[in-house]
């Protein structure tokens, strides 16, 4: 008789289980970063397309807001941090540079052109050469 009413109860300690399970995984979603439907296109590796000697270097757009720069050296991977990106009311992109390696103020290089795969980045200030930077975007970490 007993097994009887433990078998009853079955269907529901079941549901009760699932509650629980379901419930313990959505907490991990608070945990995600919301990125503006209009700059999800950045986000991810984009390799630069120009000539490098012994390193394979690239930007990296983060779901926080962050822009990365890497570099594969001699096979290792290294980055450090460039800059923010986002959308000025022009509806253009741009990355404002904040990093050390600027004079000391903030600047913003703007995205020129960009498509699912590809984009053109302007370094305002930098030499002639590279002023207008060509990338080319990965499917994953280089």
């Amino acid at each position: 008789m007993k097994r009887k009413r433990i078998f009853k109860f079955l269907p529901l300690l079941l549901l009760v289980a699932g509650a629980m399970f379901v419930a313990s995984c959505s907490s991990d979603d608070e945990d995600e970063v919301f990125v503006d439907s209009a700059l999800k296109p950045l986000l991810g590796y984009w390799q630069y397309t120009g000539t490098t000697y012994d390193s394979t270097v690239g930007v990296l757009f983060k779901a926080d807001g962050e822009v990365m720069k890497w570099e594969v050296f001699q096979g290792e991977y290294h980055e450090r941090h460039l800059g923010t990106y986002g959308m000025d009311e022009d509806q253009h992109y741009f990355i404002k540079d904040d990093s050390r390696e600027s004079s000391g103020e903030d600047v913003c290089h703007y995205i020129t052109e960009s498509s699912s795969d590809f984009m053109t980045i302007h370094y305002s200030g930098w030499s002639e050469s590279l002023e207008y930077q060509s990338y080319k975007k990965l499917p994953g970490h280089p």
